[in-house]
């Protein structure tokens, strides 16, 4: 009897504190100070979200949502991007506004370089899903393959199939994106931006300022700490809890 009375507790305890952690995760998900707006087919988006009226309600800003395609500036340069749509796992597609003119003039405009600033509390990723190659002048791509455009003197493809069986066309050459990483930015290099992903991090000590009525900034020092109401309410550097496919907002910018 002592055992099961053991096996209960237990279960119970644990139960409790499910409980609890999705309590937690329902409070932060709904703050009354700022509320969730919607926004066009994304639908109804919140903290780290936020759009240009209230910029102090999140960390990443997304624009023209009463547009049939909203979008977001990204990086150092401010470039313009459309969002394409949010999978399930919180990353978000993304299209430069300007690849498909560029590339119908055969333009590598396309493959550009995009910097992202990083701070304790955010940080970004872009997952490699794409390939490009550059091949020879009217080159015919394999299966798996599009073809972007031709110019004076080559071809150039790109590969949107599996990675695990992931061919190399013969006679072409592969444009390969590089990424040069800091404490305060990350570059990326040969990045196209006709369709690309990008994965953001935010730390639950974020998220817990911001529930508190505060701000997530960064120090002097180059260390989190959460501003509320002019003092410091905690600081430190927290675990990433939540990728999310976004631009940077105002704070980081």
């Amino acid at each position: 009897m002592a055992h099961i009375s053991y096996v209960l507790a237990f279960l119970l305890s644990v139960l409790f504190l499910l409980l609890l952690c999705l309590a937690q995760e329902d409070r932060r998900l709904n703050i009354p100070r700022c509320p969730r707006f919607s926004c066009g087919f994304l639908g109804n988006i919140g903290f780290p979200f936020s759009n240009r009226t209230h910029q102090e309600c999140g960390l990443l800003v997304v624009d023209n949502c009463t547009e049939p395609v909203p979008s977001i500036q990204l990086g150092k340069q401010r470039q313009w991007f459309n969002i394409k749509g949010i999978s399930q796992d919180n990353t978000l597609e993304l299209k430069d506004k300007n690849s498909e003119e560029e590339f119908h003039n055969c333009s590598r405009k396309s493959l550009k370089n995009l910097t992202l600033p990083i701070s304790p509390f955010l940080s970004f990723n872009v997952p490699d899903k794409l390939a490009g190659f550059q091949c020879p002048l009217n080159y015919t791509p394999p299966k798996n393959f599009n073809h972007l455009c031709n110019n004076s003197q080559n071809s150039y493809i790109l590969y949107w199939g599996p990675f695990n069986v992931f061919p190399r066309p013969p006679n072409c050459s592969r444009i390969n994106l590089q990424v040069n990483k800091t404490e305060t930015s990350i570059e990326y290099s040969y990045l196209y931006t006709g369709s690309f992903s990008v994965e953001v991090n935010v730390t639950d000590e974020c998220y817990d300022c911001f529930s508190a009525g505060g701000q997530c900034k960064t120090d002097s020092n180059g260390n989190f700490n959460c501003s509320v109401t002019g003092r410091t309410n905690f600081s430190g550097n927290g675990k990433l809890r939540l990728k999310l496919g976004i631009g940077v907002g105002n704070t980081l910018l």
